[in-house]
């Protein structure tokens, strides 16, 4: 009967040999891209101010609390719970509906995604007719220093020099977003 300790060395060299071969074949590198804080930011600009906005209205909430308990004259509390308490308590309902936003913008956002993946994979034969001819691939614009891709006729990139005309996967798969203004079709 085999011992555990003297099965490890086989199967720690096929591992080695594994790993070896995927190196040797140019086997892709798997590893993330680095954490970029601005853009984190920007994509996520309604999140980050309600996380703000509750972290102050509860720090108000503390300090009007802390105000009020310091006196037992019950005319010198009431400012202390106007200022503090119902202050943070309007930025705490406030930082409410900035997260709701957010989660209902990132559903929306993923829900176009979804919508123009759909239609891209949709044969032509099935495809809505509304009395325009559709290409086998959907093409949309992009500004070179955009983050977003138009539809044809979009007002932002009429007149534009620096457009691009890009596939909707492509579009996608550079991390652009949908504009808001022109959106799907």
């Amino acid at each position: 009967m085999a011992e555990p300790a003297e099965a490890a060395p086989d199967t720690q060299a096929a591992d080695d040999q594994s790993a070896w071969t995927d190196a040797e074949r140019g086997a892709p590198d798997t590893a993330s891209p680095p954490f970029d804080l601005k853009e984190f930011v920007r994509r996520n600009a309604r999140l980050v101010g309600a996380t703000a906005l509750l972290v102050i209205g509860i720090v108000f909430v503390m300090l009007g609390w802390y105000g009020a308990a310091s006196t037992n004259i019950l005319t010198e509390q009431i400012p202390y719970l106007i200022s503090g308490g119902l202050l943070g308590l309007g930025l705490i309902i406030v930082s409410g509906f900035l997260a709701a936003s957010s989660m209902v913008e990132a559903r929306t956002d993923q829900m176009r995604k979804d919508l123009l993946r759909a239609m891209e994979v949709m044969p032509s034969s099935a495809a809505p007719s509304n009395g325009r001819a559709r290409s086998a691939t959907p093409t949309v614009f992009v500004l070179k220093a955009g983050h977003s891709y138009h539809s044809a006729g979009c007002p932002i990139i009429e007149g534009k020099e620096n457009v691009s005309e890009l596939s909707v996967r492509e579009a996608i798969g550079k991390g652009l977003d949908m504009c808001k203004l022109c959106g799907p079709e």
